[in-house]
């Protein structure tokens, strides 16, 4: 885990993401549908996300929980279609406790291999309401994998 205060510890922290084949991302920020803020202010919008992140995410699952991102995040597959696998965030504003226990049920879903990140984005949606989370999956490539002994 990394606590990416500003821009420079974001980008060690994505560069990491690639170099350790991590396939979950993820990032807990103050969001809008236009992108997210670092602890230190500074906002990225969904372009400077591109530019930043890419080719870091190529292999992950992004995962939000920052207010609202999924009414945007799909604008960085318009510049890159290999972005990343997938995205998983709210579609509005959620609490700190709502986010907490749908990501807990989401990732301990995903370490299992006998299920879907469309249905653990269905279990979140079941725990924080109809709705409140989506999946933004890439057109090139969308699947993400765990491999379990």
């Amino acid at each position: 885990m990394f606590n990416t205060l500003d821009i420079d510890h974001f980008i060690k922290a994505l560069s990491y993401a690639d170099k350790k084949y991590i396939h979950y991302v993820h990032i807990s920020a103050h969001g809008n549908a236009d992108g997210f803020e670092l602890t230190d202010g500074t906002f990225i919008d969904w372009k400077t996300f591109d530019e930043i992140a890419w080719p870091y995410l190529k292999n992950c699952c992004i995962c939000f929980s920052s207010c609202d991102v999924a009414q945007g995040a799909a604008e960085v597959f318009k510049y890159h279609k290999t972005f990343c696998n997938a995205i998983v965030g709210p579609t509005r504003k959620i609490t700190w406790g709502e986010g907490l226990v749908a990501f807990s049920a989401f990732y301990h879903r995903a370490l299992t291999d006998h299920t879907s990140t469309a249905s653990d984005v269905r279990v979140m949606n079941h725990i924080a309401g109809k709705g409140t989370f989506k999946l933004i999956e890439s057109e090139a490539r969308s699947t993400t994998y765990t491999l379990s002994d």
